[in-house]
């Protein structure tokens, strides 16, 4: 198992800080629930543009970025 695999282990199991933001630092996109809305994280410098299967244009549009 690689060293990222294990950051994004530990991160989904204990919810670690230091692993939300090695993810970040990383460029990781991180999908969350906020007052019950999903919401989804894009670090500006991520190549990737694309949104998890079945997001709506409105989740698109209040993805945010840093």
């Amino acid at each position: 198992m690689y060293l990222h695999d294990c950051i994004v282990e530990e991160f989904e199991q204990t919810k670690s800080l230091a692993a939300l933001i090695y993810l970040i630092e990383q460029g990781r996109e991180i999908e969350f629930l906020f007052e019950g809305e999903k919401l989804l994280f894009i670090p500006q410098q991520s190549p990737k543009k694309e949104y998890p299967y079945g997001a709506t244009k409105a989740q698109k549009n209040r993805a945010l970025t840093v």
